[in-house]
């Protein structure tokens, strides 16, 4: 559900269908793996794509900041070393902020420790 929500948040100018899609992905965060399904999804890009627009629903713009809020702590949480290797030992690396190259500059040495067993 939450792709096609992004996904049409993609592809929409309609301030109603944004409301709607917001509100339901809001609602969403409350469980950690949607969260992490709306990073994966690259939300946060579309969230700044729309917060450049001349918004006139006073709930659309605040929607819109919220989720760029909770997206942007969410980012700096599901970007770290510890939730690449909570995906390594799922055997389900999902490609994300995990596997930027701004994760790889930031963590490579954690990486060198025990003869880089951690590499995949």
């Amino acid at each position: 559900m939450i792709p096609t929500l992004v996904g049409e948040i993609r592809r929409t100018d309609k301030e109603k269908v944004l409301r709607v899609a917001l509100s339901t992905l809001m609602n969403l965060s409350e469980v950690d793996e949607a969260v992490e399904l709306m990073v994966e999804n690259r939300l946060i890009n579309e969230i700044d794509v729309i917060s450049r627009r001349v918004i006139k629903d006073p709930d659309v713009a605040e929607l819109v900041r919220n989720m760029g809020d909770l997206l942007q702590k969410s980012m700096k949480i599901l970007s770290t070393y510890e939730k690449y290797l909570k995906e390594l030992n799922r055997g389900d690396l999902v490609p994300g902020v995990t596997h930027s190259e701004k994760f790889w500059k930031e963590n490579f040495r954690q990486f060198e420790s025990n003869k880089f067993e951690n590499v995949q």
